[in-house]
């Protein structure tokens, strides 16, 4: 028997065959990438400038989120504050805050003002033994001139602006309340004097409706307040006995509303709104000023 060995010869391992490189096998694998490139370049810049929220206030007292355009990375906008309870449609003003005009002049205090064709006149008032009988008007820019004094020297008195003329009511002459009225025109040398109010009255507030002034709030002469409405006619005819004001106090500011006469805040009702309709002689309780 012969001796046969058995050979398991290996076969080779097939090798990888090598093909040459082809331009489209680059760009099969540059394609994904280019379009991710793509989609970048197209989401990023709008996140880039998109628009910031700005709040701007509401006539209910919230905020209002808008937007304006600007390059700033994205912002997310925060909600809106609560509305106040407060009922009605209040004006709100453009620019909450104050703006400085120069140059200053020295502190007056307890003044009366007025506006006459468009400028603004400042009138008597403390600081100076001779402060009560100055009386300046302002320009627009801050300016102002000296024009007629007063003939008597006022404090706390009441203003307003009748047929291009100002009137000038009470106030106080070195302590005790005057009935005196005066006016003066806009080129005038000198104030003019009418017949007197009902009753001395001082740190009351005036305003015009329906062609009258009307003085509401103040002080008496014995030092009380008044809650008698009194109307002028500006020819020197006082007429009285109109519906009187709910809340008595002075130091407060008067205004015409929406054809009412509106009361607001004063020593003795410092939250204290009521508005009064000369059309049907009625005061309305208003919502009460917020707490400053």
């Amino acid at each position: 028997m012969s001796d046969t060995q058995i050979i398991e010869l290996d076969e080779p391992e097939s090798t990888a065959i090598q093909e040459p490189w082809r331009a489209g096998s680059l760009t099969m694998m540059a394609a994904p990438l280019v379009v991710v490139a793509l989609l970048i370049s197209l989401v990023v810049p709008s996140l880039a400038t998109k628009p910031s929220p700005t709040p701007e206030p509401t006539p209910g007292g919230g905020w209002l989120i808008t937007t304006t355009p600007q390059t700033a990375a994205p912002v997310v906008a925060t909600p809106a504050a609560a509305t106040s309870g407060e009922s009605g449609d209040p004006e709100v003003l453009d620019d909450h805050r104050w703006v400085g005009i120069s140059p200053t002049y020295p502190a007056r205090g307890d003044v009366a003002e007025a506006v006459l064709q468009g400028t603004a006149y400042v009138i008597g008032g403390t600081g100076t033994s001779e402060d009560g009988q100055r009386v300046y008007r302002y320009a627009r820019d801050g300016t102002r001139e000296r024009v007629a004094d007063l003939p008597i020297s006022l404090d706390h008195a009441m203003a307003a602006t009748l047929e291009d003329r100002i009137y000038v009511f009470g106030g106080f002459v070195f302590g005790q309340a005057s009935a005196r009225v005066f006016s003066l025109g806009l080129n005038d040398a000198r104030w003019i004097e009418h017949s007197l109010m009902p009753l001395g009255r001082a740190a009351g507030g005036a305003a015009v409706w329906g062609g009258r002034i009307w003085l509401v709030g103040g002080v008496a002469g014995n030092g009380s307040w008044l809650s008698d409405v009194w109307s002028w006619d500006g020819r020197g005819r006082w007429s009285t006995g109109f519906s009187r004001l709910p809340t008595p106090r002075d130091h407060l500011a008067v205004s015409t509303y929406r054809g009412s006469i509106c009361a607001a805040g004063g020593n003795g009702g410092e939250r204290a709104f009521e508005c009064y309709e000369p059309a049907r002689n009625e005061w309305t309780r208003m919502p009460d000023l917020r707490k400053g």
